[in-house]
């Protein structure tokens, strides 16, 4: 039986066929399938964990129709947490901002009066309450007051209320020349231009309640 001939050029060159069919992209910058490769030269190596991770990513499901709709109610639910959460906090603080400002008020009202201060008592009465009574008539009222059961000792906020702009308090004052009896205010108060005020005063005297001391 006769042999196909080999190509003449396929024995002198053995590696010939092999180069030619080497991919191109394998092969160095400036160099084809017919040159003679650098000493050393390795092909470019495959990344197999990309690849790996890219074959994973083809191979996975697409979401269903009803986990889509779960996700979607899942993140409008997480959304309205966060907004119920965020007007709570914002809500405290504005409540407790508004009792901040309203007891700062009623304690420089007592603190003036009873340092004798009517100029810093009086700036503490809304707009409306200076209108309906003079500075000097204010003053006098409460000299009056010094006068007849003593200066103010010390006063104490015994309920405290605010709903938007306005609010109430009631305040008891202790006078050094009456140790039998307390005075209890009955403050309403009112915000204006984001500042709190004492809009009107009902005072009353009310008598000291000792708590008896047992006995031993």
């Amino acid at each position: 039986m006769a042999h196909p001939r080999r190509p003449l050029n396929s024995e002198a060159d053995p590696s010939a066929s092999l180069l030619a069919n080497r991919p191109k992209s394998r092969l160095p910058q400036g160099y084809s399938p017919n040159s003679t490769l650098p000493p050393g030269y390795l092909p470019p190596t495959r990344d197999w964990q990309r690849t790996g991770a890219m074959a994973r990513e083809a191979d996975r499901p697409a979401l269903t129709r009803r986990q889509i709709v779960t996700l979607a109610i899942g993140g409008a639910g997480l959304v309205a947490l966060i907004a119920l959460v965020a007007t709570l906090v914002i809500s405290t603080l504005v409540v407790q901002n508004s009792l901040n400002g309203a007891t700062t008020t009623i304690d420089t009202f007592y603190s003036a009066l009873r340092a004798g201060d009517d100029v810093q008592a009086y700036s503490q009465l809304s707009p409306t309450y200076r209108a309906s009574i003079p500075q000097a008539t204010f003053g006098a009222q409460f000299h009056q007051l010094d006068v007849l059961n003593g200066p103010i000792a010390n006063f104490t906020v015994n309920q405290q209320n605010t709903s938007g702009a306005n609010g109430t308090a009631v305040v008891s004052v202790a006078r050094s020349g009456n140790h039998s009896q307390v005075q209890v205010d009955t403050l309403a108060l009112v915000q204006v231009n984001g500042t709190w005020y004492i809009d009107r005063i009902t005072s009353r005297q009310q008598p000291v309640v000792t708590t008896p001391t047992p006995e031993s």
